[in-house]
């Protein structure tokens, strides 16, 4: 009863993973990324629960979804990185925090000299 419900809920997300693959391959938009990576990341779960009611069976994503999942966390982690706040939210965020966070929210300022001296490297 329990693996059958396991076995109908891979089946469920597996569909949704497919569904969501093809539309992220046509449109690349964020939220259709975001859903998709979840939606991988669910079946994952469940294949692993699969895998502990079983023993000797492991089960895994196939090669071709896997290496589509990767490609699509560089292009999400790309997106991610172009939205960034300006600069009246960070001094906004800067002000709201006080005192020791503001060492966190300023940009790093670390020249190269800097950085291969405190790596004890000799840059000459």
């Amino acid at each position: 009863m329990v693996s059958q419900k396991i076995h109908l809920a891979i089946e469920r997300h597996y569909r949704r993973v497919k569904t969501l693959g093809k539309t992220v391959a046509e449109t690349w938009a964020e939220e259709d990324i975001h859903q998709f990576r979840v939606e991988v990341k669910k079946l994952r779960a469940f294949l692993r629960l699969a895998g502990s009611t079983h023993t000797g069976i492991k089960p895994r994503l196939p090669r071709r979804l896997h290496t589509f999942y990767s490609m699509v966390g560089i292009v999400r982690c790309l997106q991610l990185q172009r939205i960034l706040p300006d600069e009246e939210e960070l001094h906004a965020l800067r002000k709201a925090m006080r005192g020791g966070a503001q060492k966190i929210l300023s940009p790093p300022v670390i020249s190269m000299q800097n950085l291969m001296s405190s790596m004890s490297i000799d840059c000459s």
